[in-house]
């Protein structure tokens, strides 16, 4: 009986010291991140941006690779790079070299160069919209730990969690919350916040870390102000690293691309711009939330309104309302609306979302793919396409003026 007592009072004050050294694990990782001066890794990342009714990585993962060597001082990336995006029938790639951005796609023989002289702040708007770098390796300025570590008004509680494996990696895992001090306010309030660690024990590496986030929005529906609930879930995976061990500079380099592409320079990517006026509108199919398949082909003779948005972006989340408002004024006079989520899957719980905003218009699922066609980078990005099926108008964003713009348009083209 005391031999019991003495092990569970051993294992007590075993596991209040590892609670107190979380934070130090944390601070220990944090420092060899920063001591990495180049390497390689796969990744996968899974994320959840359904509003708060599907947990834990429920979207399907997006797979990248890439190769890295950090440039002191770069303005835009701070690493150069070979990374690749991986999916199941194509691979995008984009090389870094410090001056140009090189993009091709393994589904074509064409690509383009940037040059930083030139692009820069589109350089810099791909990197914020298109690139999902493992950035405790890449620029770990971008990570968490500097929210975590170097951010005085914000308060977290560190807990160990337990030692797990990850990819046959023996891991601390640690627990980090953040105490919440928005101000009634504002319009977005971030309610609870957590990022959850799995440190390599050999090396301290983060072989997988987590970003989840509730919070409440500020909308305003025609008047009546609501509270929506926000929820955002991403999950960072590690399946493959080497570091500090790059030999030479070969991979940033022209040679590395197969000799079959046509480069050409750009003086800007046109992915980084909305489809221009004029534009045929690129069909697409897709399936609603009522499980029914709705295609652009099929709509050929009305006037429609396309917006692409995502719950979790506060500006998609303040123009829903609006889209209904135009929907139900018009509908009866030829107008048809469609919203495309470009994250979720029609067995998502999306539909409750919308349910609950009073959305009446069709909303398509799964429209990653025709989020590109569109050249879509940021939410919400609203299309008008006229009766012939050509773009006449198209904008990002939305705020005061936004409407009667659109309003504006639509009843000239009705």
């Amino acid at each position: 009986m005391k031999k019991q007592i003495i092990l569970l009072l051993l294992t007590v004050i075993t596991l209040a010291s590892f609670a107190q050294d979380a934070k130090d694990i944390l601070q220990k990782s944090y420092s060899k991140c920063k001591s990495i001066k180049n390497g390689y890794y796969e990744e996968i990342r899974q994320t959840d941006f359904t509003g708060g009714e599907c947990r834990n990585g429920c979207q399907k993962a997006d797979t990248f690779s890439c190769t890295f060597k950090k440039i002191e001082n770069d303005t835009l990336f701070a690493s150069a790079f070979n990374f690749n995006e991986i999916h199941y029938d194509y691979t995008f790639s984009s090389i870094y070299m410090g001056d140009d951005l090189i993009l091709y796609h393994s589904n074509d023989s064409c690509g383009s160069i940037l040059s930083k002289s030139f692009s820069a702040e589109e350089m810099k708007a791909r990197m914020i919209s298109d690139y999902n770098f493992y950035y405790c390796f890449t620029d770990v300025t971008k990570s968490p730990f500097p929210i975590i570590f170097n951010e005085k008004n914000i308060k977290f509680i560190f807990k160990y969690i337990s030692e797990e494996k990850i990819n046959n990696h023996n891991c601390y895992h640690i627990q980090v919350n953040r105490i919440p001090h928005d101000s009634p306010d504002d319009d977005m309030r971030i309610l609870h916040e957590e990022f959850q660690f799995w440190i390599n024990k050999e090396d301290m590496i983060p072989v997988q870390y987590s970003v989840a986030f509730d919070g409440i929005v500020i909308v305003d529906y025609d008047g009546k102000v609501k509270e929506d609930t926000m929820y955002q879930y991403e999950k960072y995976v590690l399946t493959k690293y080497e570091i500090n061990n790059l030999k030479d500079d070969s991979k940033f380099n022209l040679t590395t691309i197969p000799s079959y592409y046509k480069l050409k320079s750009s003086v800007t990517y046109n992915g980084l711009a909305l489809l221009a006026k004029d534009t045929v509108a690129p069909n697409f199919s897709l399936t609603s939330t009522n499980n029914e398949k709705v295609s652009l082909s099929d709509l050929k003779g009305q006037l429609l309104l396309v917006n692409f948005f995502y719950y979790s972006s506060y500006p998609s989340t303040n123009a829903i309302p609006a889209m209904q408002k135009l929907y139900d004024k018009y509908k009866g006079k030829g107008l048809k609306i469609i919203g495309i989520n470009p994250f979720n899957k029609t067995d998502d719980d999306i539909a409750k979302n919308i349910s609950k905003q009073g959305v009446t218009y069709p909303v398509l699922t799964d429209g990653k793919n025709t989020a590109k066609d569109y050249h879509v980078s940021y939410y919400p990005a609203i299309y008008l396409i006229d009766k012939t099926g050509k773009i006449i108008y198209s904008t990002v964003g939305y705020g005061k003026g936004s409407e009667d713009k659109l309003e504006e348009i639509i009843k000239k083209n009705l």
